[in-house]
């Protein structure tokens, strides 16, 4: 398992400048220096403690070259071609063949800067984010079955459009390997030719772990946290201020995140009254400033309607949270309802104020179950032993 290895990983954005500087407010040298909160930097800690080489792959508009940071893991930002940047403005790719013709244009603007670095960087293994994206089908395409680089593509939560079902029946089959967060989305992937696996995101179990001395799940106050971009479609965060309407004055709603629907979230906040009640704090970039805002809280909610197997509720979890959730694919073999948290319907936030108040009841029993699932089928080492043993190496 420790033969050393060069895994890259491609992440999904079409470009550094739209999500992390637009998005997420940040500079090359900030996300350099300190931005460590998506699942590539997890990734990349967990590959070096098992002697890989691992190395996040980004493509940009405006940056180019590899740099190292100071734990040991490298990033390189793939230029565009600046032909993309006029193109990418037309109208038409709003529409559902406009956005799948604009993912391959895009990945077709940075093909031999890609082809360059994998050649340079000596990668064995291209680790590609959502295999569901356009972009997917031309990379399986250009690397796919060719003995090195391996190629593996991932299931981060993107959403399959069933009219492209043809295009992943070729892809899929040129893939040396599919992981999938879920036992439906294995089904899903092997019923088009994929040879998918069953391996599920990791935390830090000893990073994100209850505060010492202090027992786990038990809060004294009654602070709710919720974590996520403020893309309110998926994330239904508009629902969980709303059930702040059920909650007496003891109660108080954080919401940690930044993006496009924040000024939507002001106004339900308005809307209901409950600025006494509910705090945006913004976006936290610092680990540790994350992990002792789990530890402090009473509950962890998150009201998505789909996701992925999002890191900040495993995060919570680790840490002993009692966690609220609504009851999605995604977090069916995450969360059992009563169990190790509390499942509510999408959509509901009458039900999500009950199941916040029944969580806060049980938060000893709920927090200690939750920090159990993690380390049991979410640690580091689990997924090593399963990614490795799937790709035979």
């Amino acid at each position: 398992m420790n033969q050393e290895k060069t895994i890259a990983l491609l992440l999904s954005t079409p470009c550094f400048e739209d999500f992390f500087v637009s998005g997420l407010g940040l500079t090359l040298e900030s996300y350099l220096d300190h931005y460590r909160n998506d699942f590539s930097w997890y990734y990349c800690d967990m590959f070096l403690k098992y002697g890989w080489n691992p190395i996040i792959y980004i493509p940009s508009k405006t940056h180019s070259g590899i740099h190292r940071v100071d734990n040991g893991v490298q990033v390189r930002m793939l230029p565009l071609e600046s032909w993309f940047q006029k193109v990418e403005r037309v109208p038409i790719w709003r529409t559902k063949y406009g956005r799948y013709a604009s993912q391959m244009l895009n990945t077709l603007s940075f093909k031999k800067q890609i082809i360059q670095a994998i050649s340079q960087d000596n990668v064995d293994i291209l680790y590609v984010q959502e295999y569901w994206y356009g972009r997917y089908d031309l990379l399986a395409k250009w690397f796919g079955k060719k003995g090195r680089p391996l190629i593996v593509g991932a299931d981060h939560g993107g959403s399959k459009d069933d009219w492209l079902l043809w295009k992943k029946r070729k892809s899929f089959s040129k893939s040396d390997l599919l992981t999938s967060q879920t036992k439906l989305e294995v089904e899903e992937v092997r019923a088009l030719g994929g040879r998918a696996v069953l391996l599920p995101n990791p935390v830090d179990v000893k990073f994100f772990s209850p505060a010492e001395n202090s027992e786990t799940g038990s809060k004294k106050n009654k602070t709710v946290i919720t974590v996520g971009r403020f893309n309110n479609s998926q994330k239904r965060t508009t629902d969980l201020i709303e059930a702040f309407r059920y909650m007496d004055e003891s109660w108080h709603l954080d919401i940690y995140g930044v993006g496009p629907d924040k000024v939507l979230l002001e106004e339900t906040i308005r809307k209901f009254g409950l600025e006494s009640k509910v705090t945006m704090k913004g976006f936290v970039s610092d680990r540790t400033q994350m992990r002792d805002s789990y530890r402090a809280c009473t509950v962890f909610c998150l009201p998505s309607a789909h996701e992925g197997l999002p890191m900040v509720a495993l995060e919570a979890m680790s840490c002993g949270c009692a966690v609220v959730v609504t009851d999605i694919r995604a977090l069916e073999n995450l969360v059992t309802n009563g169990v190790d948290g509390i499942k509510v319907r999408v959509g509901h936030p009458e039900e999500l104020a009950q199941g916040i108040r029944k969580a806060h009841e049980e938060a000893p029993r709920l927090g200690a179950a939750a920090r159990a699932t993690i380390i049991e089928k979410h640690s580091a080492d689990s997924f090593m032993e399963n990614f490795v043993a799937a790709l035979g190496l």
